[in-house]
């Protein structure tokens, strides 16, 4: 399996990616909304946390991506030179680091949603880092539910008529479903 994915590799590249270890408060219940709340919310609240169960429904997509050591942004190789080149620093032969990422699918009572996992909030998901997600055969299945609360923050991109979903904080859960923060960019 090729863990090249075009599609998000043009999505990385087009946007930068915010860190995601975001300072958040645990939220009150009354803090907590619906998955189809989220349509309700005020265009300019981006940062909001939904209790969810989280599925990774796509067991064959990339889980990880290389990065540049200096800014965290993707890295591409280049096949002529064997070198990784990063377009965010402008510069060729990059010292690069895996970085975890993945999609997955957060549902509640009243729907659910496509959110992406980065870096140590993927890493604790899955249980294990990027760097050991590079030695796990491509056939070999990552369990594919988990119950966690997390941040989420959502994304405009192509001119605004799309969102993305990015989790930027995990929270643990006893309860049968987790709490997430979202974030919502229309």
């Amino acid at each position: 399996m090729s863990f090249v994915n075009e599609y998000l590799s043009a999505i990385i590249n087009e946007k930068r990616l915010f860190p995601s270890q975001t300072a958040l408060r645990t939220p009150q219940y009354n803090n907590i909304i619906t998955i189809n709340g989220i349509q309700n919310l005020p265009q300019e609240q981006t940062t909001f946390w939904i209790n969810a169960s989280i599925s990774i429904k796509n067991l064959r997509q990339p889980f990880w991506y290389m990065t540049c050591i200096k800014c965290r942004q993707k890295a591409d190789l280049d096949n002529q030179t064997s070198y990784f080149n990063c377009y965010n620093c402008n510069e060729s032969s990059v010292e690069t680091i895996p970085r975890c990422r993945f999609q997955a699918q957060l549902t509640d009572h009243t729907g659910s949603l496509i959110a992406t996992f980065f870096s140590e909030n993927a890493e604790k998901m899955l249980n294990c880092t990027a760097q050991e997600l590079i030695h796990i055969p491509s056939d070999q299945n990552i369990s594919s539910v988990v119950r966690l609360s997390t941040a989420t923050r959502a994304d405009a991109y192509s001119g605004g008529s799309q969102t993305k979903y990015n989790v930027i904080s995990l929270l643990e859960s006893d309860s049968e479903s987790s709490t997430s923060s979202t974030t919502n960019d229309t």
